[in-house]
């Protein structure tokens, strides 16, 4: 089931960071995500909550990895990009990835559109005293101004849990009839034991106990036909 795993989504106050022109610089915006567990991605969004002028599109999102407190401009993940051709201003705009795992990590969520004409922007929702880390760059994402604890974005990103590894099977503790030790082996590996080899185990003890009881006669034989060489040995002396 899909979930959100990092967000902030409630107690915004109409403010906005712009994505796009401002006084002619181009704006690319991030927000810190943040793991504990390992997730399946689905997907992201951000709240538009306006516009100004006529901004271009398509308006594009990346999940990158952590370099010393910034976006490195690498992907977590080679699905981990998208982009909306049409956005809606007023609303959640979601991008969906083709899922991929990720790890528990700092990650950074990246919005941005192309380069536009002066004071042309998408204007997304953000929180006035939010926890969090976020930042601007106006240089394509070479380098960053990082801010902590205020004017976190509002964001949104989906996942699902992994699907926990199946739990080991029951052990039944048998004693092996060739060597006398207690093995413990998974009941279904008995079952079939018992079910498919159990005449087979049985043929072969049956032969055992027949060479064992040969041997024991071979063993009587050898002893009578010691006796009678240590009689004619002090018969002749030796």
């Amino acid at each position: 089931m899909e979930v959100k795993i990092a967000f902030l989504d409630t107690g915004g106050s109409g403010q906005i960071h712009t994505i796009g022109d401002a006084v002619g610089k181009d704006y690319w915006y991030t927000v810190r995500i943040v793991t504990s567990e390992t997730w399946r991605i689905t997907g992201a969004s951000v709240y538009i909550r306006s516009k100004t002028g006529d901004p271009g599109t398509p308006f594009y999102f990346r999940l990158e990895t952590d370099s010393a407190g910034h976006p490195s401009g690498t992907l977590v993940h080679a699905n981990a990009a998208a982009n909306i051709a049409s956005p809606v201003v007023g609303a959640w705009n979601r991008v969906n990835f083709t899922p991929f795992s990720l790890a528990a990590g700092t990650y950074y969520l990246v919005v941005y559109v192309p380069d536009q004409p002066n004071d042309n922007s998408w204007n997304i929702d953000r929180h006035e005293n939010g926890i969090g880390r976020r930042g601007w760059s106006t240089n394509h994402g070479a380098s960053w101004s990082m801010y902590d604890n205020a004017y976190i974005p509002y964001h949104r990103i989906y996942g699902e849990a992994l699907a926990p590894p199946p739990p080991p099977p029951p052990l039944e503790t048998l004693r092996c009839p060739l060597c006398g030790l207690d093995l413990e082996i998974p009941l279904q590996i008995v079952e079939r034991v018992e079910i498919v080899s159990s005449p087979v185990i049985d043929q072969l003890l049956a032969d055992i106990a027949k060479l064992d009881a040969k041997v024991d006669e071979i063993r009587k034989k050898i002893g009578v036909a010691e006796a009678e060489i240590a009689k004619i040995k002090e018969i002749l002396g030796l």
